[in-house]
């Protein structure tokens, strides 16, 4: 109860962060954030697809990367290594990159929805919050979903990892 509590809480963050930035930085300030965050959006979202979903092994540059990653947790934190990188599973990795995809999702949507209901007029702004909001909402729910995989050490499926809505993705081939 209290795992899924932490995953719950864990979902809400990066609603209720954006929310908050939002409403005290400048606009400007914003949409480089946001800039910034789409640009990772879409790098992690081409690691998973390409890299990630139908490997047996996880490739070496992603060895050598979480390898980096356990020298500079060792180095700032203390903590020491726990998992030989060659034995991580492509699949659970992939759902890491996932729930960080899906938290920059939540971010921007509510980021985006809280900006528009400050800065448009109130017939076009709010509207506009509420389908943003609404979208977020739906983000966190798949946010709260891969939380509770990764919580239990298991991957998501492939149909999972994979999903898209279906006019966004239309001009995909249809195997992926």
């Amino acid at each position: 109860m209290e795992r899924d509590l932490g995953c719950v809480l864990g979902a809400a963050l990066p609603m209720a962060i954006a929310g908050l930035f939002a409403l005290n930085l400048p606009p400007a300030l914003l949409a480089l954030i946001g800039m910034v965050a789409m640009i990772r959006l879409g790098w992690v979202d081409d690691n998973v697809a390409n890299d990630l979903v139908d490997a047996k092994a996880l490739p070496g540059s992603y060895v050598n990367s979480v390898k980096r990653r356990q020298v500079w947790a060792w180095r700032l934190f203390g903590l020491r290594p726990g998992l030989d990188p060659n034995q991580i599973d492509p699949a659970l990795l992939a759902t890491r990159y996932r729930a960080e995809a899906q938290v920059l999702q939540v971010a921007l949507l509510t980021g985006l929805a809280v900006a528009a209901g400050l800065l448009l007029p109130l017939a076009m702004g709010l509207p506009f919050l509420a389908l943003m909001l609404g979208f977020a909402w739906l983000h966190m729910d798949r946010l709260y979903l891969s939380l509770v995989a990764l919580d239990r050490g298991t991957p998501v499926a492939r149909h999972i990892l994979m999903s898209r809505v279906r006019w966004a993705a239309s001009w995909l081939p249809e195997d992926r």
